[in-house]
């Protein structure tokens, strides 16, 4: 079954990550605390290097 991709207009998008934040900074405060770091970089040389096991 093919069908047209869900559209939804960026003013609704926008309002609803605007609800969303509002809510965490009513639950949480003007700033939040993240427990891990979870962002990672593979140097560019290194990308593609399947020899190279990541640990």
């Amino acid at each position: 079954m093919d069908s047209e991709p869900l559209q939804i207009p960026l003013d609704q998008l926008r309002h609803a990550f605007e609800l969303a934040l509002q809510h965490i900074e009513a639950a949480a405060g003007s700033t939040v605390a993240l427990e891990r770091d979870y962002f990672w970089s593979v140097p560019g040389d290194e990308l593609y290097d399947v020899t190279n096991e990541l640990l």
